[in-house]
């Protein structure tokens, strides 16, 4: 997903110094919702049910608070 956000960050510095033009791309606006939590690599493969219902809940709260910021 990092690389896709740089592809996309990259593409956006093109088209803002005329390259290429924004009659063939447009400009793309990321929002991130930053979880607040720092979790260690080896979580990438934990699949306890319990772990993906804590990311889930965290998720759904910080969701929450970020479309109340809007």
């Amino acid at each position: 997903m990092n690389q896709e956000l740089r592809a996309i960050k990259r593409v956006n510095d093109w088209i803002e110094q005329g390259h290429p033009p924004e009659s063939e791309f447009s400009n793309t606006t990321i929002h991130r919702i930053e979880m607040g939590e720092a979790y260690h690599c080896s979580t990438k493969v934990d699949r306890r049910p319990s772990f993906i219902r804590e990311l889930m809940e965290l998720g759904e709260r910080r969701a929450v608070e970020f479309r109340e910021r809007r």
